[in-house]
């Protein structure tokens, strides 16, 4: 009886350890009944590489097929069996929300010293995931306090914390600083690919917060002419309602006004990068700054009345930011690079299309599996 309240399950003590070094407790869900032969399963030609090379590999060699090195029957093999655990499950918590216990196990996994040498987090696009592991910190906390939004079937939902982006980027800072670009082995992970995911994620972060903000406008609009309307005998006049509608198309200007500030501060910082290789060429980054000024040409037509001049004013700016985003699309083109079918249509809209033309949200965020 004693046995059972210590280990609910029944492991046995090698299973228990096995759980111990994966960060799982003795009441989590066995990895086995989703992993066959875990935590004993060797890894297939399609996973990542094993553990006795992560300090010899070069992080450009990642992905190609032809230069992974082959497995070893050797002592390193258990260390890197112990990383593919970590690593699967990692990816296991993530999926699962369970942010706390993939942090765990990705500071194991730091840990680790495979022939002696800490990890290079350059491999297995581990950088990612701690990214993912920083932006995604206190989900579970927030998602609990926010629980009475969940009935609102329109209700935006957002990836990460809002609360967590100066830690976003001060991680990203770090490993800009670390792992300078080197054009003699332009291939390898290095600050190009750091400063597409920070810049990736600031967008994400300024395009989501100003939807969630306009959400909780409506909603609390809505409660409030609700409120009014239980309060008064006689019907709402005219002169209540556009009291209203002034006091709602106010609000959204100041959060336009507001959104557009920090995409304004983004822009500017990657323009400053632009003007050297290999952001200038590279076709991501090009992408996503085209993404940032069709956001912006939304952004600059102003909500609330105007004067005519000030009407003009925005619908020339809007030309202007949208003209940036297709010259920036048309780069890609010149330097050898493709366009999806969204950058193609954002690059020649119809004639008789005159709305938005703005593309989705570059899929270039540290967010496993895009």
């Amino acid at each position: 009886m004693a046995q059972s309240s210590i280990n609910p399950l029944s492991h046995s003590p090698g299973v228990v350890a096995q759980f111990s070094i994966a960060g799982l407790s003795e009441t989590d869900e066995n990895p086995s009944q989703r992993i066959r032969d875990f935590p004993h399963r060797g890894i297939s030609s399609n996973e990542a590489f094993s553990i006795e090379a992560e300090s010899d590999e070069d992080p450009e060699t990642e992905g190609d097929e032809a230069a992974r090195p082959k497995p070893k029957r050797s002592p390193s093999r258990k260390r890197g069996g112990h990383f593919d655990v970590l690593l699967q499950s990692i990816h296991y918590f993530l999926d699962r929300g369970e942010i706390v216990k993939a942090s765990r196990a990705y500071g194991l996994i730091l840990h680790l010293r495979p022939s002696g040498l800490p990890i290079d987090i350059r491999h297995h696009d581990l950088w990612a995931v701690g990214a993912e592991i920083l932006m995604r910190e206190g989900e579970e906390t927030s998602q609990q306090d926010e629980g009475s939004h969940d009935n609102q079937p329109n209700s935006t939902k957002r990836w990460g914390r809002a609360a967590n982006m100066s830690k976003v980027k001060a991680y990203f800072d770090a490993l800009i600083q670390r792992h300078p670009y080197d054009y003699k082995t332009p291939k390898v992970v290095s600050a190009l690919d750091f400063w597409i995911a920070q810049f990736s994620c600031e967008i994400y972060n300024t395009h989501t917060e100003h939807i969630l903000a306009l959400d909780r406008l409506d909603s609390e609009i809505d409660e409030d002419s609700r409120r009014e309307s239980f309060g008064n005998d006689e019907s709402t006049t005219s002169d209540e309602t556009d009291s209203v509608e002034a006091r709602k198309l106010h609000k959204k200007d100041e959060l336009r006004v507001q959104a557009l500030s920090i995409m304004m501060d983004i822009t500017k910082r990657m323009d400053v990068l632009m003007q050297d290789m290999p952001y200038s060429r590279n076709q991501h980054y090009l992408r996503l700054r085209a993404m940032a000024s069709f956001y912006m040409a939304d952004l600059v037509l102003p909500i609330s009345p105007i004067s005519q001049y000030q009407a003009e004013a925005g619908q020339k700016a809007r030309l202007l930011e949208q003209q940036s985003a297709r010259n920036h699309l048309e780069r890609i083109i010149t330097y050898g690079g493709e366009l999806d079918k969204a950058a193609w249509e954002a690059l020649s809209p119809s004639d008789d299309v005159e709305g938005d033309t703005s593309i989705p949200l570059y899929s270039s965020l540290p967010i496993r599996g895009l």
